[in-house]
């Protein structure tokens, strides 16, 4: 749970891959934030004490989606401002606004951390280097808004949801090589399986 001092409502969390650092979406109809806290190693013997907290600032409405980079060093959060922000989890200063067409619903890292893809209501997922902030895809094509994203273990796909259907897509073509339809339950997650074989959704 948050700490007592944090004023936003919690729609989610992403934990870092050092397992010391959690993000927390910090959830507000005009004003969205990042509350972020830190935890005591689940190993460390030692009880851990209350979470250290702050707060980064910048985005102008809600945030819905976020993602840590694979190796921790940067953290995606997307907005229903219609931008993605990057931020240095080192100093937790915005290095990247990717400027969306749309409110942002999900995001996720590629594998080697070098991709991120983002999508929203406008039925596209877009692809963006993770280090210039230059769009280098939209993969079109989903008959409805596009609520969430999961990357393959080996990065050659994506998985995306939309309206009763999961999309599979390759990445390096950028066509929508599968569509599973039939999904009458609605569907918040996305996972591949550790050997890409088989995805898994669920509400």
């Amino acid at each position: 749970m948050p700490p007592s001092g944090n004023d936003q409502a919690c729609g989610g969390v992403g934990v870092k891959p050092s397992a010391t650092v959690v993000a927390a979406l910090g959830v507000c109809a005009a004003v969205g934030g990042l509350a972020v806290w830190w935890a005591t190693r689940s190993r460390d013997p030692v009880p851990p004490p209350e979470p250290d907290t702050l707060t980064l600032r910048g985005h102008t409405s809600t945030v819905h989606a976020l993602a840590f980079s694979p190796d921790g060093k940067t953290l995606a959060s997307g907005s229903y401002d219609h931008t993605v922000r990057l931020w240095d989890t080192s100093t937790w200063k915005t290095t990247r606004s990717l400027a969306e067409r749309a409110a942002v619903l999900s995001v996720a890292f590629s594998p080697d951390g070098r991709t991120l893809a983002s999508c929203g209501p406008d039925d596209t997922v877009r692809l963006w280097d993770s280090v210039t902030g230059r769009e280098t895809a939209s993969l079109t094509g989903s008959a409805c808004c596009v609520t969430e994203l999961a990357f393959s273990p080996d990065g050659t796909t994506i998985a995306s949801r939309s309206e009763g259907r999961i999309r599979l897509w390759d990445v390096p073509t950028r066509r929508n090589t599968v569509t599973f339809g039939g999904l009458t339950e609605y569907v918040a997650r996305l996972a591949f399986s550790p050997d890409g074989r088989v995805i898994a959704s669920g509400g």
